[in-house]
């Protein structure tokens, strides 16, 4: 469950019915989001397939491929990599005219083979959704991707992630997660991967402690990574500074447990947790990478600092921490310019003007 699955569900959950009818194709049967699908009333037919190749592949296609035909959909939305592969190919195969394929992550994928399929199945795409300016200047620049083809549709935020809950709420969440209250809270929502550089954050943080300037560090997330930062942390002496909640629902927004949210990410497409931080009206520090800077404003709702810099990522932690009327006004812009542009309301008109401009 990470940031594109999350914009899927919340996609397939909120269109207007009235103008679009949904349904779902998936590759795996089972999964921590399901059930939103079904609560939500919207039919998922599974096309399970272990990879994307071999003759299992090849049954699930032909399957796919009949049951695209018998829908005649006017769009098919692939939303991730492997969706634009299979599901791109097999909708080609079917004769569906109209095909959007997703970029929603930074320079590549940790498979160039993938990459080199993905390119392949997004140029023979109608369209390629891309959720950041800053994605699809990279694609136009670098790869040769036809600039009237792309559309630059964000992320959204459901209405959830803006609610303020009363500061008891907060602290009896806190209490629960073991967070100490009694101190300056960075908080990072991110899977435990290389990268995110979870790394970059501990050692800035270590820096700050050293000084005498106590900061306790909260890391939202999980994956392969947490053993080594366990260990990061150990050797840092940060053991005490430092609390890991694991995998946590987005419903209530878990920025609202920080005072300050950052990210350190080396490669990013267009970060949920940057506009979730900013709904919940939390200051961002972040690492100016691929969208990230299509969200935050450096210098109005956060600050930039370049990638792998502890010093930067330090000093301006620090920099926040020590004026705590910037702060508060870097939280209540990036509250504004969340609701602003990547709210609900906003990005799913955008969506569905895409859908009907491709289905006329």
């Amino acid at each position: 469950m990470g940031g594109t699955e999350l914009n899927a569900v919340r996609t397939a959950e909120r269109l207007d019915r009235h103008r679009v009818a949904v349904e779902v194709a998936a590759m795996q049967p089972d999964g921590p989001l399901r059930a939103r699908y079904d609560e939500a009333g919207i039919p998922v037919t599974v096309f399970p397939i272990a990879n994307l190749y071999g003759p299992g592949a090849w049954r699930q296609g032909l399957r796919l491929a009949s049951w695209l035909r018998r829908r005649r959909p006017d769009v098919v939305h692939c939303h991730d990599i492997y969706s634009n592969i299979f599901v791109g190919f097999w909708a080609r195969m079917a004769g569906i005219r109209n095909v959007i394929a997703s970029r929603r992550w930074g320079a590549s994928s940790s498979k160039p083979s993938l990459d080199a399929l993905n390119r392949i199945m997004s140029r023979r795409a109608t369209r390629l959704l891309v959720n950041s300016s800053a994605v699809g200047t990279t694609l136009v620049r670098q790869e040769g991707y036809p600039s009237e083809r792309i559309s630059i549709i964000p992320n959204f935020l459901e209405p959830a992630a803006f609610a303020s809950p009363d500061p008891n709420e907060r602290a009896r969440r806190q209490a629960a997660l073991g967070i100490p209250s009694d101190r300056w809270i960075v908080g990072i929502v991110a899977r435990l991967s290389a990268v995110k550089n979870h790394a970059l954050l501990l050692h800035a943080v270590r820096r700050l402690t050293a000084g005498g300037r106590p900061v306790h560090i909260v890391i939202v997330g999980d994956g392969p990574t947490r053993t080594g930062l366990e260990q990061l942390a150990q050797s840092l002496k940060l053991a005490d500074s430092l609390t890991f909640t694991g995998t946590l629902p987005n419903r209530p927004n878990p920025h609202e447990l920080f005072d300050l949210s950052v990210l350190t990410s080396r490669s990013e497409g267009f970060p949920n947790a940057v506009v979730e931080a900013m709904a919940a009206g939390r200051p961002v520090v972040a690492t100016d990478v691929g969208g990230v800077r299509d969200a935050v404003s450096d210098g109005v709702t956060g600050l930039l600092v370049p990638s792998d810099d502890e010093a930067a990522l330090a000093a301006a932690i620090e920099r926040l921490r020590e004026d705590p009327a910037r702060a508060e006004a870097m939280g209540q812009a990036g509250r504004k310019a969340a609701m602003d542009r990547f709210s609900q309301e906003v990005v799913l008109n955008q969506l569905t003007a895409l859908y009907e401009e491709l289905a006329r």
